[in-house]
């Protein structure tokens, strides 16, 4: 089964970079999954960037990744490195494989991580998933922008859990720690938001489909059936 390359040649215009331009966020776009039969299915998603500690480094991750009616689970890629080239173009790299979630009780999948980028907010990311239970590599690409606040230049800039408690079941949601919540669709739009005081907050308005809500500096991703 084919992977997708775990390297990435850099020319040599780019320079490496100690967090020189942090690119942390969320960003909702298209992911396309292609399961090798000749068509991807495309779908609307999230990804979440992270800067760690350790100058320089990231961690990227897709919260239920699954396609179909398969359900994969969190991936989520560390120690990912960064270089920048002249353009302002991100680059970023990670070698070697990833133990990714383990499905069908004792088989663990393996994700590759391929050509990623982010050119000003707009993040292409390339990854592949080995799924031993279904013996094939799954292949994902996605295309996206940066979810922005109103008013806000930089976006998202910290996706990291703090204090704030999220919780979503069914038409209802209930927020700890924070005073103030926004609900985002896949297209990085606000479609509700409010103070939150302690009650549970409606979510009939919304429509079926994939969520972000963001109170203080915590973002959590949720479906509405």
């Amino acid at each position: 089964m084919k992977k997708l390359l775990t390297s990435l040649f850099v020319a040599g215009a780019m320079i490496a970079t100690a967090n020189a331009q942090d690119v942390s966020g969320a960003y909702a776009g298209t992911l396309n999954v292609d399961l090798g039969m000749g068509e991807a299915m495309p779908q609307q998603d999230t990804i979440y960037l992270d800067a760690l500690e350790t100058e320089g480094m990231y961690k990227m991750s897709i919260k239920d990744f699954s396609f179909g009616t398969f359900v994969i689970g969190d991936l989520e890629v560390t120690d990912i490195a960064s270089t920048v080239a002249e353009d302002g173009t991100v680059v970023l790299t990670r070698e070697g494989e990833i133990t990714g979630p383990t499905v069908g009780g004792t088989l663990s999948t393996t994700i590759t991580f391929g050509e990623t980028m982010i050119k000003g907010d707009s993040l292409h990311l390339a990854l592949s998933v080995d799924v031993p239970l279904m013996e094939m590599t799954v292949t994902v690409t996605f295309k996206g922008e940066k979810i922005k606040e109103d008013g806000d230049e930089t976006g998202i800039a910290s996706i990291a859990a703090d204090k704030t408690e999220i919780a979503v079941w069914g038409n209802e949601m209930m927020v700890r720690g924070a005073a103030e919540y926004t609900i985002y669709n896949t297209a990085g739009v606000a479609v509700q938001q409010g103070v939150v005081d302690g009650n549970v907050i409606s979510l009939d308005n919304l429509g079926g489909g994939i969520y972000l809500v963001k109170a203080g500096n915590h973002i959590e991703k949720f479906i509405k059936k």
